[in-house]
Formats: structure tokens, sequence, C-alpha cells
């Protein structure tokens, strides 16, 4: 299951947008299991937020 979310949220990580809809459809999947919810939900939320900075500092390389 973790490789598949994985596999969804890099694929998605080129859109901001849809990036941020299926953390959140990933988060309310795992409402029933609080702990691996919580687990799971710090981990994505997590390698989003580290690679969307990455990409940010990339693009800003690229225009200065």
């Amino acid at each position: 299951m973790k490789k598949y979310l994985e596999f969804e949220i890099n694929h998605l990580l080129f859109n901001h947008l849809r990036c941020k809809v299926i953390v959140t459809k990933v988060i309310e999947s795992y409402e029933k299991h609080i702990l691996n919810c919580f687990r799971l939900k710090n981990e994505v939320t997590y390698s989003v937020k580290t690679k969307m900075n990455l990409q940010k500092h990339n693009e800003n390389k690229l225009k200065s």
C-alpha cells in the first residue's frame, strides 16, 4: 500500500493542486485507523512538502 501511495504522490507532484487533493484523500481514507493515519499523514505530508520545496528551489534556480 505504501508503495502505491508514494507512486500516486510522486506522479501528482507535477501539479500542486492535484498533489494536495491526493494527500487529503489519503488522510481521509485512513481516518478509521487513527494510529496508522497519524503516521501515514506525517510521512505523506513531510514527503510532499520536501519534494515541493525542492521543486520550488529548482524553479527559483532556473529563474535566476
